[in-house]
């Protein structure tokens, strides 16, 4: 259970640091395109490791936390 839920959160924070790109999009749309180049880079790669821990987490995280009763329809079941 304990590195399932570990999965879980690691895809959680991926979550919010893909979300936090948008930044990033705002910067090059003001113009700033020196940035282009390094940004792109760092956005296919987070791009590629939330693809690859979204897989991981669904095929092995959440069909243990399911079968421990850990998780609910839309998430995790709070912690007691």
């Amino acid at each position: 259970g304990a590195a399932a839920r570990e999965a879980k959160r690691l895809d959680d924070v991926l979550d919010k640091l893909n979300n936090a790109t948008q930044g990033h999009f705002d910067r090059l749309r003001a113009g700033l395109t020196d940035l282009a180049e390094i940004g792109a880079l760092r956005l296919d790669v987070l791009r590629n490791l939330k693809q690859v821990n979204a897989h991981l987490v669904s095929a092995a995280a959440y069909p243990i936390l399911k079968n421990q009763g850990e998780l609910l329809a839309s998430r995790l079941r709070l912690e007691e």
